[in-house]
């Protein structure tokens, strides 16, 4: 049986990796669209 803890952590990993990387992804368009 998946504990809840599993199951959380299962479903808000794949949010919180692609956090990060939105965030990078956001601030390189923005630094771009800012520095050309």
């Amino acid at each position: 049986m998946i504990s809840p803890a599993q199951n959380h952590a299962k479903h808000s990993s794949p949010n919180r990796a692609a956090m990060p990387a939105s965030s990078i992804f956001n601030s390189c368009l923005f630094l771009q669209r800012y520095l050309t």
